[in-house]
């Protein structure tokens, strides 16, 4: 399990933007399956993802970066950008981070 861990984190972290829909979506699926994200959902009008608290905060920045290029991707498509994106704790719903296309992204 930990190799899909690890595994999950670079597959994520790794986005392009020359990357298909489907590629993006697929990993999406595979953090999700590895217990890095909970879910993902609509807060108000803000797509809003609620990731493991410890994995996230231990990640370099980087990562953390990949994982919103990624979601955005999967959600809005290659080329395409939806105008934030917002990273909450699975356990305290506390926000970690916000990224838009235009500052990146923005740790709390």
């Amino acid at each position: 399990m930990r190799w899909a861990f690890a595994a999950a984190i670079v597959l994520v972290a790794t986005a392009v933007h020359a990357e298909t829909q489907e590629a993006c979506e697929a990993k999406w699926l595979a953090a999700e399956k590895a217990g890095i994200v909970s879910g993902v959902g609509m807060v108000g009008t803000t797509p809003t993802a609620a990731v493991d608290e410890e994995t996230f905060l231990k990640a370099d920045f980087d990562t953390k970066t990949g994982f919103a290029v990624t979601l955005d991707c999967a959600v809005a498509g290659p080329g395409k950008h939806l105008a934030e994106i917002e990273f909450i704790s699975n356990r305290t719903h506390k926000r970690l981070a916000r990224w838009t296309p235009v500052k990146g992204l923005v740790v709390d």
